[in-house]
């Protein structure tokens, strides 16, 4: 995790100042969210780093970081909102983490995207964060509210086969 800190530490300064010299440029506003996406990215990277170390504080604050900087994208928003939940379910803070998955759904909102390419993220990004909730509400011994957000999961479109395998293991 150290190596990712000193990564990110050398890599932060040089992206916030190719923000600042891209103002200039015609194509600015573009060159600019580009670079806040790998910015976002990047903070994503180090908090998933930092969750492997067992890091979880530093691993909030880089999933924190990246939620900042996160602009129009409801999958993000809502994946690092999952991320984040995921760390206080890792605490014992079980209530908290069910708070988190729930932003996270609002963040997706009722509707499925109409894109394709945003649609299969979407449905995705919604079966992680059910599951999530499910796993959170097993660990909580509440089992009918796991296995009716089993059920919900395995009812969404596109549920890929380790989410189907992940949802019929917290069945049994």
């Amino acid at each position: 995790c150290l190596a990712s800190r000193n990564a990110f530490a050398e890599a932060e300064p040089l992206l916030l100042e190719g923000e600042a010299d891209l103002a200039n440029d015609r194509n600015a506003r573009e060159l600019a969210l580009e670079a806040r996406d790998r910015l976002v990215r990047l903070y994503e990277a180090w908090g998933i780093a930092a969750e492997a170390a067992g890091t979880y504080e530093e691993a909030d604050a880089a999933f924190a970081a990246a939620h900042r900087r996160v602009l129009g994208d409801p999958v993000a928003v809502a994946r690092l909102l999952r991320r984040r939940g995921l760390l206080r379910e890792r605490s014992g803070n079980y209530s908290v983490a069910l708070r988190w998955l729930t932003r996270g759904m609002h963040a997706l909102g009722r509707d499925s995207a109409t894109n394709a390419q945003h649609a299969a993220a979407d449905a995705a990004e919604r079966a992680h964060l059910v599951l999530a909730y499910a796993g959170v509400r097993y660990r909580q011994g509440r089992y009918q509210f796991c296995i009716a957000n089993c059920h919900a999961a395995l009812a969404l479109p596109h549920l890929s086969a380790s989410d189907e395998a992940h949802a019929r293991y917290l069945l049994c």
